[in-house]
């Protein structure tokens, strides 16, 4: 209902360029609301969770903002409990979300190869033909390079093109 009734609110508050604008009446039967709800909603003042979740949210805004954009829930809760907010992650979830707020996810990427410009490129032996028609024909292999706790291993592989197993 919140949502209807701010957005019968926002109609109010803009000008329009036509010359018979929608009354509350109308909206309010359109988006099948009662009039008397929309205007109990206009008049009531605001909830105390309202208007801390405004005060947080202004408090998450600038957070964010000084973080460049990228620090995400789990940061952005930590610096609140620092400041002396009691507040919990699914709070400041649900409010970046409302707003659109959303933190850097992933890491770097970490540059594995650097091309030589100069180098001439391998021959095609394969002749771009990956379907042999019988086993131990055709090979092809691939490296591949995995992040362990302990650093960057490197894999590589020998594949059999025809029943594309694995073969070393």
């Amino acid at each position: 209902m919140r949502a209807v009734y701010t957005f019968i609110a926002e109609e109010q508050a803009t000008p329009t360029n036509t010359e018979d604008p929608w009354s509350v009446a109308e909206m309010c039967r359109t988006l099948e609301v009662s009039r008397s709800g929309y205007y109990d909603w206009v008049d009531r003042t605001p909830s105390e969770r309202e208007v801390t979740d405004r005060m947080l949210e202004v408090e998450i805004e600038a957070i964010w903002e000084c973080s460049g954009r990228t620090y995400g829930v789990p940061r952005i809760t930590a610096w609140l409990h620092k400041q002396g907010f009691a507040v919990s992650a699914k709070r400041v979830a649900r409010l970046m979300g409302r707003n659109g707020w959303e933190g850097e996810t992933g890491r770097r990427k970490v540059r594995t190869t650097i091309v030589d410009r100069g180098a001439q490129a391998a021959s095609d032996h394969v002749k771009r033909d990956f379907n042999p028609t019988e086993p131990n024909q055709t090979w092809c292999g691939d490296i591949t390079y995995l992040r362990t706790a302990e650093g960057w291993l490197f894999l590589a592989t020998v594949i059999d093109l025809f029943s594309r197993r694995v073969i070393g």
